[in-house]
């Protein structure tokens, strides 16, 4: 054998069988990793079912997908990329990112430069039994997903389904506009109604005067066509002495209602956002204590 073609003893072997893994709903086999490159680049194997579609992300690393068998729709930024057997496409780093697998099945490559989200993948991922897809109904726990991603420099920035231009909507939009606004009000009401730890405070309301001001106060909030009419937010709790519990309790209502009505938890995370400032101008009594009543002399606003 000539000199260039013994390989040194202190070579790692490259020619190792990957590992069949379950990654969220595809089966992924890490063929090349960053140790072998020296970070950069890796080799990814991924294989899913029609519908596939991981969470809207960003990571600061080129990401070449290379289609052995079947078709995938990438979306990348506000390209869309469509991709059969034998096509390639790039996703620059920095861009918005997903992909749908478009055929029954798809099978395809993904190079990424440099290394590092193998090792994203290989953390989330549970050891494959045998080298098959998951079972299309695996449960997934997207906290957990994006907490590894971002140590990986992925930034998790929807949920699956979730297309770049998406992000381009308003709060308002994605919360499902008015009628779902108005579900949302209507169920969160509900839940408080139910609550002894917070509804002493609303024994005196006109229901549907509430219902209309809250619909109009977060349709405008959120970015839609409404615009809020009734009282500012210090002039219609000052005086009822809500407390810090109780705040808290209604609160947990709303979390409670977007979780119900399954909205992602980007858009609850942002709605709660959007309310929690209004906390110092609603809570007079810093204390934990619910269920207090509401005092005889405060002005609740008058009927429809």
């Amino acid at each position: 054998m000539s000199k260039h073609a013994q390989k040194p003893d202190s070579s790692p072997d490259t020619n190792t069988t990957a590992e069949p893994l379950w990654f969220i709903d595809n089966l992924a086999f890490v063929h090349i990793d960053g140790e072998q490159t020296t970070d950069a680049y890796s080799l990814m194997e991924f294989s899913a079912r029609r519908g596939s579609m991981p969470p809207l992300h960003a990571h600061q690393r080129d990401e070449t997908f290379y289609v052995i068998e079947g078709e995938m729709t990438l979306f990348s930024g506000d390209e869309r990329i469509r991709l059969s057997d034998g096509q390639a496409g790039l996703a620059p780093r920095g861009v918005p990112l997903t992909y749908r697998v478009e055929s029954e099945q798809a099978r395809w490559l993904a190079i990424n430069g440099p290394a590092g989200s193998e090792r994203f993948v290989r953390t989330v991922s549970d050891a494959a039994p045998s080298a098959e897809l998951p079972p299309p109904d695996r449960p997934t726990d997207p906290a957990a997903l994006t907490e590894a991603a971002s140590e990986y420099g992925i930034e998790i920035l929807g949920p699956p389904g979730m297309l770049p231009a998406d992000q381009l909507k308003s709060l308002y939009d994605r919360l499902g506009a008015l009628d779902r606004i108005s579900a949302l009000v209507d169920s969160w009401v509900a839940r408080v109604a139910g609550d002894d730890r917070a509804n002493q405070k609303f024994v005196r309301t006109d229901i549907p005067r509430l219902k209309k001001e809250v619909v109009d106060l977060l349709c405008q909030a959120t970015g839609g066509p409404c615009t809020y009419t009734g009282r500012n937010t210090r002039e219609r709790y000052d005086g009822m002495k809500v407390t810090a519990g109780e705040f808290d309790a209604v609160m947990q209502a709303l979390a409670a209602t977007l979780d119900e009505l399954n909205v992602p938890k980007a858009e609850q995370d942002e709605l709660i956002g959007l309310l929690m400032p209004m906390r110092p101008e609603i809570v007079e009594i810093e204390s934990p204590q619910t269920g207090t009543t509401l005092p005889d002399s405060y002005q609740v606003a008058p009927q429809l």
